[in-house]
């Protein structure tokens, strides 16, 4: 019962959790890549190394998709339309996944450095870690969002 009116009164609240999320993701992105602009490894910043710069870019995309997932499930929430639920389950695992894996790449930017409490990198990986089971965990999130997904409501979904 309880859940029910939760879902029905706060249709948006898998896209606030997807949102705090995705903080902590770009928050070890712009991190990462400060210091990948500061280090410099073989005579060159990090940021210029080949392997960094795919890994910053990778970052930067799949942040950038995943919040405009966000923005999208918040949107169609404020107009209370019924796939809103869906897409905002969707979200919420989009962006806990894409926050984990952030904070992952931030981590092998940094190298060993990445474990050393003076840089935060090392607490959004935890942070990131936690949300991947906060709200519902992604296991759970996708087993609700299929179900609505064969309700009928797909095509909405994906706008056709």
């Amino acid at each position: 019962m309880v859940g029910r009116l939760r879902a029905e009164f706060m249709p948006g609240s898998k896209p606030e959790a997807a949102a705090t999320v995705l903080g902590v993701g770009r928050a070890a992105y712009e991190y990462a890549l400060a210091y990948a602009q500061k280090r410099v490894q073989g005579g060159k910043p990090l940021a210029q190394q080949q392997a960094v710069a795919m890994m910053l870019a990778q970052m930067a995309m799949r942040l950038d998709a995943a919040r405009t997932q966000i923005w999208k499930a918040a949107w169609l929430a404020d107009r209370k339309r019924p796939e809103a639920r869906t897409l905002g389950l969707l979200a919420k695992v989009n962006a806990s996944e894409t926050a984990f894996d952030a904070c992952k790449l931030a981590s092998e930017v940094l190298g060993g450095a990445a474990i050393m409490y003076e840089h935060p990198v090392e607490k959004y990986l935890r942070d990131a870690t936690s949300f991947l089971h906060s709200d519902g965990t992604n296991q759970v999130c996708l087993l609700r969002a299929a179900r609505g997904l064969t309700d009928g409501n797909a095509g909405a979904l994906f706008g056709f």
